[in-house]
């Protein structure tokens, strides 16, 4: 039983209250997070969408092209410096003859890309990714292009962070790739969009992607638009600073609301010792 007798003293009153108010909130609590390597997949054409370890890309925009652009899974050991061993992600197309599926034999190491919606399981908190292009001193694309990652949260921007190709690093003596990382984080969202801006113009940039990871929090995304249609509707080409995204409150929990009976009866009992 409960001994009210004991609680006397103010500072004994405060850290009941504060064990009621503690106890009344339930904070989401974020996960290991999940973590896109592609280690573990098979090299070679995945489709319009693949998934790998709770995170789904889709909605793949690059360029005009004979057959449509797919998410392809290759193996390149000169990466193995800023990816991790054996895999990474990049984009391409397959030639289809009597109903079977080849690559095209000339299919560069970092295929072309404009635009493509990332997709975790859960509510997340933040993400880092790696990504590599070809300087365009050796290949397509303009110094002058960028990369966007967007955050969404039930279809509205949440926060932005882009890096222009000018901006990233060499990778090797030649200066043929060139990497950079692009992060968000102190943000809540449920969907992301990676771009280059000219891509809603038909232009893109030749990109491989590796390491892409998400902090989720313990709690499913909810979803009030479609995947397919948050992301291409909501380009907004540039760099923004990431928004502040409060949670929606918490339910009361029993135990809260037994240590507010507990406080307010402290509260009445400390009036009515006064007023005699």
């Amino acid at each position: 039983m409960f001994n009210f007798s004991a609680i006397t003293s103010s500072s004994s009153f405060q850290k009941i209250m504060l064990i009621g108010v503690i106890s009344a909130i339930s904070i989401p609590t974020p996960s290991l997070g999940a973590v896109a390597n592609f280690d573990k997949l098979n090299t070679g054409f995945f489709g319009s969408s693949i998934t790998n370890n709770g995170i789904t890309f889709s909605n793949l925009i690059a360029g005009f092209r004979s057959s449509p652009p797919e998410f392809v899974v290759k193996s390149g050991n000169q990466f193995n410096s800023v990816f991790s061993r054996p895999n990474y992600l990049t984009f391409g197309s397959s030639i289809v003859a009597n109903g079977n599926s080849s690559q095209i034999p000339d299919q560069p190491l970092l295929g072309g890309f404009g635009s493509m919606t990332i997709t975790p399981e859960k509510l997340a908190t933040s993400v880092s990714l790696s990504v590599l292009t070809t300087n365009p001193n050796f290949d397509f694309g303009s110094f002058d292009d960028s990369l966007v990652l967007q955050a969404f949260l039930k279809g509205e921007s949440v926060g932005s962070t882009s890096v222009p190709i000018a901006n990233f690093s060499k990778l090797n003596r030649s200066g043929k790739y060139l990497f950079s990382k692009l992060s968000l984080s102190n943000i809540i969202f449920d969907e992301l969009q990676l771009f280059t801006p000219r891509a809603f113009a038909d232009g893109v940039i030749s990109l491989g992607v590796d390491n892409v990871n998400i902090t989720t929090l313990n709690n499913k995304a909810p979803r009030s638009v479609q995947p397919s249609q948050t992301a291409l509707n909501n380009n907004v080409p540039g760099s923004v600073q990431p928004l502040q995204t409060v949670p929606e409150s918490q339910p009361i929990t029993l135990l809260g609301l037994f240590f507010s009976g507990i406080v307010g009866y402290l509260v009445k009992r400390r009036q009515t010792s006064t007023e005699s």
